[in-house]
């Protein structure tokens, strides 16, 4: 599972645009304010997400600019998938990662 969430997040990064503005380190609550969504991924995959997108995400935009990108993301793909399993399963297809990562625009 690890080494796909890790390509999915290679891909993410890829796709989208790389000029990203530093944010700040949130804490890892799992409610977005804005959304009212609360998310329903057990906090061992929340974990297992966050850390392979910001290892991969920090060479392209330093650490605390990466975690505020990877926050974003789990957002948006908790919102989209029931689970870390089926988000990996939907996400293997590289076009359809592609088109999520820049619809979803996470600075």
């Amino acid at each position: 599972m690890r080494k796909i969430i890790s390509i999915l997040a290679a891909i993410v990064l890829i796709s989208c645009n790389n000029d990203k503005k530093e944010s700040d380190k949130a804490d890892s609550t799992t409610k977005d304010t804005s959304s009212g969504f609360v998310s329903v991924w057990p906090q061992e995959d929340q974990n297992e997400f966050m850390s392979d997108c910001v290892d991969n995400a920090t060479a392209v935009l330093g650490e605390q600019a990466a975690f505020g990108y990877c926050k974003c993301m789990l957002t948006k793909v908790q919102q989209r998938f029931p689970t870390l399993d089926s988000a990996a399963v939907a996400l293997l297809d590289t076009a359809q990662a592609a088109k999520l990562a820049q619809e979803w625009n996470c600075k």
